[in-house]
């Protein structure tokens, strides 16, 4: 895991960081979450009820949520700053087919963080400092076109 994380083949998935690349991840067991290209399922979370399935035949998926290429475009650059504590925005914008117009209310909300400090912004380039990583996940909740950016949630960063 080090080794990946020094050069910059560390990943995310539900499990947490691994140095696994598949865009597929098989969740197994009640309430386990998996992952393919086209989006998420999730497992029935109560064991009967995921048993009954099983023994039936029946695949054992409570929900699914299809991902568009919007959400992948996002989930690319979420993923390099949790793990890279980086990313350059030109080149995922690159890799997506998008611009940095795309992403540019994300970039306008970061000048709080680079005012403490916590981030630096070079034009293409988005760093968390040494003094960000702590906040790392509030830094990524910027590209989450999901997260109302003033939204109350169960749990706050600081």
């Amino acid at each position: 895991m080090a080794r990946a994380a020094v050069g910059g083949a560390l990943h995310r998935n539900f499990q947490g960081y691994t140095t696994d690349a598949a865009g597929t991840l098989l969740g197994l067991g009640a309430s386990a979450i998996g992952t393919t290209p086209g989006g998420y399922v999730q497992n029935i979370t109560q064991e009967l009820g995921w048993r009954h399935a099983v023994a039936e035949g029946r695949l054992p998926i409570a929900r699914g949520v299809a991902v568009t290429d919007e959400d992948r475009f996002r989930a690319d650059i979420i993923e390099r700053l949790m793990c890279d504590f980086e990313v350059d925005l030109a080149a995922a914008c690159e890799r997506h087919g998008r611009t940095l117009a795309d992403v540019q209310d994300a970039i306008a909300r970061l000048l709080e963080f680079r005012q403490d400090g916590l981030a630096a912004w070079d034009g293409q380039r988005l760093t968390v400092t040494a003094r960000g990583r702590m906040l790392v996940r509030s830094i990524c909740a910027l590209f989450d076109a999901y997260l109302a950016p003033d939204a109350q949630r169960h749990a706050k960063a600081i």
